[in-house]
């Protein structure tokens, strides 16, 4: 086997690695507690905020930035724009961690309700991570990210917390059917 060979294999070997860590190693965010939360506080917040934050990052208003403007004023610019959606994606990975906590809480108290919709959780759980990872990547090196990134960031999240919408509502109709199981007429 040629030295290229085994630099290409032990490169890909790297790559497929990393991309493992990336989706699969827990968020700081995930980790952290939160004590004192209650179940309503555990759904997304931000997401709903998405079409406002495409608006606000619309290239014609860089293209007339960049025209009309010093080159400090683009720069401020620019640089006020890269930590809007550093917010932002900060943002969906606390609203990310709190529908986590939600569906570990509901996996620990109803595991029967959660089992349906398991599968598709691990998937979005692991492709949000890696995403987010990317997306935080993009802002660091580049200042920016495309909204295509953000929109599918912020589905992941909208997806998960239907997934524990679902959750809760089988884990109540379980709880209500199993109540009347018990109430029998004498």
């Amino acid at each position: 086997m040629s030295f290229a060979a085994i630099a290409l294999a032990s490169a890909s070997l790297l790559i497929l690695l990393g991309a493992y860590w990336a989706a699969a190693s827990p968020l700081p965010e995930e980790i952290k507690p939160d004590a004192g939360e209650k179940i309503e506080d555990m759904f997304p917040s931000h997401t709903q905020h998405f079409p406002q934050l495409k608006q606000t990052l619309d290239s014609s208003d860089a293209r007339y930035v960049s025209r009309r403007g010093s080159k400090d004023l683009e720069r401020l610019w620019r640089a006020e724009r890269s930590e809007i959606l550093r917010s932002y994606v900060r943002g969906l990975c606390a609203d990310f961690a709190r529908v986590m906590r939600l569906w570990s809480i509901l996996q620990a108290h109803s595991p029967n309700a959660v089992k349906a919709g398991e599968s598709d959780w691990r998937r979005l759980a692991l492709h949000f991570r890696f995403f987010y990872r990317m997306a935080l990547l993009c802002i660091e090196l580049r200042g920016a990210c495309t909204l295509q990134q953000l929109a599918r960031l912020s589905a992941y999240v909208g997806s998960l917390s239907a997934l524990a919408s679902s959750a809760m509502a089988r884990a109540g109709y379980a709880a209500v059917e199993a109540e009347l199981k018990n109430d029998t007429i004498a």
